[in-house]
């Protein structure tokens, strides 16, 4: 995840910072950015500079953190808002913007990592990430991902978007799959069971007429974990 900060105040900004870096534990946040104001953040954006997360204060010299919040809301409408404010009656024109969060100053350790780690499981429900060569990043939404496999080291993403390749730690690619519940049906294949359309004997047929093998080794488990998965 990239999460970018807007707050003019660098040591509340720098608060934040330190409660984010608390989470990296738990959490694969590859960047956090700090911008002192909406201008900043703006120009970085139109650079295509995007973040999964912009957490904003309202009250910025300048353009607003509301008018900030339009402005990424048009840009991206899949990223989150956090709004961040001394006054409390700036709450309803976020709510307006559909944000995902506010948090009132000063900003408490406890109350920050709750509401965070909340925004973060439901963004880990819904998205991957994944870190390109020159830092560049992907993200897709899981729902898009069709199919995955792995080729000497190299990872091939079909997705509804189109096909993506790039080099990847596989082992530990294969076990954030599993936390995702795509289902296994070859050594270096997994689908995803939501785009299954006919099983056969050694391959299944999925959306946009992809086709993946199924070894016989494989093949028991496989349609026990995609019974199991429909049954839930």
């Amino acid at each position: 995840m990239r999460i970018a900060i807007c707050e003019d105040d660098v040591v509340q900004a720098r608060v934040i910072e330190l409660y984010l870096r608390k989470m990296t534990g738990k959490y694969r946040i590859e960047e956090i950015a700090i911008y002192t104001s909406g201008e900043g953040l703006y120009r970085a954006v139109n650079q295509k500079n995007r973040f999964d997360f912009y957490l904003l204060d309202i009250d910025l010299p300048g353009i607003s953190g509301i008018e900030l919040g339009t402005i990424l809301r048009k840009e991206d409408s899949d990223a989150s808002l956090v709004f961040i404010t001394d006054y409390p009656q700036y709450v309803t024109q976020a709510f307006g913007l559909e944000s995902a969060q506010y948090l009132l100053k000063p900003v408490k350790s406890k109350i920050f990592m709750h509401t965070m780690s909340r925004l973060f499981d439901a963004y880990e429900r819904l998205y991957v990430t994944y870190v390109l060569e020159n830092e560049r990043q992907l993200r897709l939404q899981i729902k898009d991902i069709i199919s995955i496999e792995f080729y000497y080291g190299d990872i091939i993403i079909t997705a509804f978007t189109g096909v993506h390749k790039f080099r990847i730690n596989v082992k530990q690619e294969k076990a954030r799959l599993e936390t995702m519940q795509f289902l296994k049906t070859h050594q270096g294949y997994y689908v995803n069971p939501n785009h299954i359309e006919k099983i056969c004997s050694d391959r299944i047929y999925c959306a946009n007429d992809i086709c993946i093998p199924i070894s016989s080794r494989q093949r028991k488990k496989l349609l026990a974990d995609f019974h199991q998965y429909f049954s839930k």
